[in-house]
């Protein structure tokens, strides 16, 4: 359905884009993105360390399990969307908001992000510098 028709249905769209459902697709998406890490590291990586997920209701943290390093990445919710810390320790406040096409995006500033660029931005450095 083309969703510039007056059939769509955003009142619904909006409730799903509301912090605390976002916040729980964030949190399933960035599970996803942890265990397709951990597959993807060689025999000897998964020796050495492996990443890990804590939850604790409005906040969770992606980690390197290793005894020597001790980055991470926080993800929580805020009363209009997400903030994220990078482990390099920047922060990001995102609010949520239906973009054009009826999909929940995060929203930075003026610019617009899909969710996967949201967990990409938070996780990358954690991800591939380890």
């Amino acid at each position: 359905m083309d969703r510039d028709m007056p059939a769509f249905d955003w009142v619904t769209a909006l409730d799903k884009c509301s912090p605390a459902k976002a916040f729980e697709t964030l949190r399933l998406q960035v599970e996803a993105d942890v265990e397709i890490r951990n597959k993807q590291m060689s025999e000897h990586g998964r020796m050495t360390h492996e990443f890990a997920m804590t939850s604790n209701g409005g906040k969770f943290t992606v980690f390197i399990d290793r005894s020597n390093d001790h980055r991470s990445a926080t993800f929580s919710l805020t009363e209009k969307g997400i903030k994220v810390v990078d482990c390099n320790g920047k922060e990001t406040d995102a609010s949520l908001t239906l973009n054009d096409k009826g999909r929940c995006v995060a929203k930075i500033g003026e610019k617009e992000y899909e969710f996967w660029r949201l967990r990409m931005m938070a996780l990358a450095d954690l991800f591939i510098l380890s």
